[in-house]
């Protein structure tokens, strides 16, 4: 095995990674489909179900995102998402 020290690489080209440059308050993606739907659905979620905590709340809204039979709802969200 061999071993390459700084001043090989350097002459062998090796550079740094770049780093993307983020704004201060930009978010890293779009948020998915389903991400808006729960936020959207939350506070129904949290009144239909008051005895659940956080994390049942976001396991029930991932059992209704699963449920939802008609995919125009998903592809009209997903659709909005790619603009």
């Amino acid at each position: 095995m061999m071993m390459v020290f700084s001043a090989e690489r350097k002459e062998r080209g090796a550079t740094k990674k770049k780093v993307k440059v983020k704004l201060p308050g930009q978010p890293k993606r779009n948020m998915s489909a389903y991400f808006i739907w729960m936020n959207e659905n939350r506070e129904k979620i949290k009144k239909e179900h008051p005895d659940l905590s956080i994390t049942e709340i976001g396991k029930k809204g991932g059992e209704m995102w699963r449920a939802i039979q008609d995919k125009s709802v998903r592809e009209t969200l997903y659709c909005t998402t790619m603009y």
